[in-house]
């Protein structure tokens, strides 16, 4: 899980590197891709992290971030729903997007450090584990 834990923190910093040089360079459409491909990303990293919880140490911040996540998706996914439904609603998810597309970012952050910060831990118990003999 370790080896896993590095590619993935390697993955996460250069995606969002790129997206935010990319923003600069070539404007909102970069910014609009980077945004679904580091979000796709981190969902992706989300689900193996929970799949695989057993084989590394989760943070008090992982749990805290599976919470906001089980509450921001259905949410949307209601929403769309509903707008979809009702047209009316689609204001509602309208406004519910730009709330999205300004909070996510600091939400990938988090994801990002809550993630090195379990790598830290998981490299200092394996350091402790060869040392002991």
């Amino acid at each position: 899980m370790l080896s896993f834990k590095r590619i993935d923190n390697t993955i996460q910093s250069l995606l969002i590197i790129s997206c935010f040089i990319f923003t600069f360079i070539g404007g909102e459409l970069y910014f609009l891709a980077g945004y679904f491909v580091v979000g796709g990303w981190q969902l992706l990293s989300f689900f193996i992290h929970y799949c695989r919880r057993r084989e590394f140490i989760a943070s008090e911040n992982r749990s805290f971030y599976r919470q906001t996540i089980s509450f921001i998706i259905p949410i949307g996914l209601g929403l769309s729903l509903l707008a979809w439904l009702i047209p009316a609603v689609a204001f509602v998810l309208f406004l519910y997007c730009i709330m999205l597309s300004v909070t996510t970012p600091f939400v990938a952050g988090w994801y990002l450090a809550i993630c090195i910060k379990e790598t830290k831990e998981l490299l200092a118990l394996s350091k402790n584990q060869q040392a002991t003999p």
